[in-house]
């Protein structure tokens, strides 16, 4: 699989993973989680009530994700090193500067956890996606 380097967790670094899942990541790494968190919430959002929005309703996903990520900075849930102009560079990243991390590809849980290699990234990952929009994907 392409994308950034997976490294292997402890389980006092998987604990935090969970809290502050972006703390000590590269910044690569903290685009690529932030994007899985997008992809993997649209996901929940499709599965869980049948919502087709942004790529699951054949539109362009980034206005989405633009809102997605707005909400994060606002929440404070993007790493201590986020500037202004980090806005720009994930969703250039996102929109096709990752073979791996791409909104215009749909991700489930199971590509989530092989990716990973890790069972239980895709609670992480909702963690981060429910921190950065204030409500879990269950709630609307």
């Amino acid at each position: 699989m392409n994308g950034p380097p997976i490294r292997q967790m402890d389980g006092s670094a998987f604990m935090s993973s969970l809290t502050d899942p972006l703390a000590n990541l590269s910044k690569p790494e903290a685009f690529g989680r932030l994007v899985d968190a997008y992809r993997f919430r649209k996901e929940d959002e499709y599965t869980m009530s049948g919502d087709a929005s942004g790529l699951y309703g054949g539109e362009d996903p980034l206005p989405d994700f633009v809102d997605f990520m707005q909400q994060a900075v606002r929440r404070k849930v993007v790493p201590g090193w986020w500037t202004k102009g980090d806005m720009k560079a994930i969703c250039d990243f996102a929109d096709g500067g990752d073979e791996w991390a791409n909104i215009n590809h749909a991700v489930e849980k199971s590509d989530i956890q092989e990716h990973y290699e890790n069972p239980m990234m895709s609670m992480s990952l909702r963690m981060l996606a429910e921190k950065a929009l204030g409500r879990s994907a269950r709630s609307f």
